[in-house]
């Protein structure tokens, strides 16, 4: 087979397997009536936009495996919250605005 037609194949299948999940998490939710997580394959909607607190917060004892909420990171990223940690929390989160107002 061809490389065209595997990659071809490849996407048709991921597509369909797509569209099978919304189906389904669609059928889940407005005709059985079940809430979340039953009703969607996305995360939890609360928690959004924290990834970075939640990393800094877990770290500020450098033990972030053995809480009662495991931060399951790889181990620079528990570092860049550990060193984040040590800073006072408005100083943290003013450099962290400063920082994304520069990108837009």
């Amino acid at each position: 087979m061809p490389k065209e037609e595997k990659i071809s194949m490849l996407s048709l299948i991921i597509l369909v397997g797509f569209f099978v999940a919304v189906v389904f998490h669609y059928v889940q939710g407005v005709y059985l009536g079940n809430g979340y997580p039953n009703n969607t394959f996305l995360f939890h909607p609360e928690p959004r936009f924290s990834d970075f607190y939640n990393v800094v917060f877990a770290n500020t004892d450098l033990n972030p495996y053995m809480r009662s909420d495991p931060m399951m990171q790889f181990p620079f990223m528990n570092i860049t919250g550990y060193i984040f940690s040590l800073l006072p929390y408005p100083s943290t989160s003013v450099s962290l605005l400063s920082s994304s107002r520069k990108r837009w």
